[in-house]
């Protein structure tokens, strides 16, 4: 390749004969073609990878979801990373979107829970806790896990406002606020879940499990309660502690309700799938396809969709009749949890490689890259010299350079 500094091309441009200058101009056009070539084929489909006041372009490769044509079959597709969330120090728990959308809390094994914008900014960092958060109703609170014996209240400063504990370890991704946030439930190995007050007053304690309870969480309208356990049992409580149904799992990590309350959406661990039950116990879906456990399964917010996380790197989507429609590629480890944007139009997955990461189905304006380092989306649909000129600024530096201006 010829490699031209800026004054040995203008001083010949400049000498030459007309013959001579139209020789040149057709050297330079083959190379700005192929250039331009490489710039399409490097900068499509950037991400944002968060990691504050770094700003480097990156390449990646996304895949677009084909589009169903006809075909009456649901098309699989991969999903589209927007954002990569980097800063914790060790596996990231847990992962959630503010009531608003507008927030993104994460809890992780190093110690710290964090809150960041959507576009990947960390804005405040708490320590303790680090097992699991979940912003309050109103969004003035978080709830934390520490994952041993404790569930803390905290303000977004981090200071303390009520502590919930058991008699042995609580779970994970225990603690949750009712829909009102007025009262709080716990899950614990020592077989029980718990309902609280917000101010720390424990009010009913729900015993029948025969072993560790993996999750409690509350009926879209807080009237009822619905446990998993390790004793391979899904059960409906009213909030007096009254068992009113009892549903075999298949060592059950999670069980959650359907938005309209009539469904029970049941992650398993081993057998690596989920299931969606009625509440006269009918099964009606199994959904299959992930290559190792299911860590969690819930449903969009208008209850049309299934999104699992599991141990083989992957969060996958599904339809409610078990079609896997996108499967949410990228993550080095496992993925630890998935959840729905408040609207339903992104997704949020934690996992133990140590990032948070968002996606969207519809769009792919971004992907990752192996640096590590944020990168803004970018308008490719009509490159400027502005752009050609950085990108051969970045190929120079790798010795890759064919001509500077």
């Amino acid at each position: 390749m010829f490699k031209y500094s800026k004054f040995t091309f203008l001083f010949k441009l400049l000498l030459s004969s007309p013959q001579g200058r139209k020789s040149h101009f057709r050297k330079v056009y083959r190379s700005l073609t192929f250039l331009m070539g490489v710039l399409f084929a490097t900068v499509t489909n950037i991400p944002i990878i968060a990691q504050p006041s770094t700003i480097v372009i990156s390449q990646a490769s996304a895949t677009e979801n084909s589009k169903n044509s006809g075909d009456t079959q649901p098309t699989q597709g991969f999903g589209k990373q927007l954002v990569v969330f980097l800063g914790h120090e060790g596996r990231v728990n847990s992962a959630v979107f503010s009531p608003d959308g507008r927030h993104i809390l994460t809890a992780s094994s190093d110690g710290t829970v964090r809150i960041w914008d959507r576009e990947g900014n960390q804005l405040v960092v708490v320590q303790g806790g680090g097992q699991s958060a979940l912003f309050s109703p109103d969004t003035r609170y978080i709830l934390v896990s520490d994952g041993r014996y404790f569930v803390i209240i905290k303000d977004r400063r981090g200071n303390y406002r009520s502590i919930f504990s058991h008699e042995d370890i609580i779970m994970m991704f225990s603690g949750v606020f009712s829909p009102d946030g007025r009262h709080i439930l716990t899950a614990s190995q020592d077989g029980t879940a718990r309902l609280w007050e917000r101010e720390g007053n424990q009010l009913t304690v729900f015993r029948g499990h025969e072993y560790s309870v993996t999750s409690a969480v509350f009926s879209p309208d807080g009237r009822h309660i619905l446990t998993a356990s390790t004793d391979n049992t899904v059960r409906i409580w009213d909030r007096d502690g009254n068992q009113l149904a009892v549903f075999d799992g298949h060592e059950v990590r999670s069980a959650v309700f359907s938005p309209d309350g009539r469904h029970i959406l049941m992650a398993s661990w081993w057998e690596r799938t989920a299931r969606l039950l009625n509440r006269d116990d009918n099964q009606l879906t199994v959904f299959e396809g992930h290559e190792d456990q299911v860590n969690s399964a819930v449903f969009s917010p208008d209850g049309r969709h299934i999104l699992t996380a599991s141990e083989d790197k992957t969060a996958r989507l599904w339809d409610r009749e078990g079609n896997q429609l996108t499967v949410f590629q990228g993550h080095k480890d496992s993925v630890n949890s998935a959840v729905f944007s408040p609207d339903g139009r992104y997704i949020l997955t934690s996992s133990s490689d140590g990032t948070a990461r968002l996606w969207d189905r519809d769009d792919n304006s971004f992907a990752e890259n192996s640096n590590g380092v944020i990168a803004s989306a970018i308008d490719v649909s009509i490159p400027t010299i502005e752009r050609v000129r950085k990108r051969l600024h970045h190929l120079s530096k790798q010795g890759d350079m064919i001509l500077s201006f």
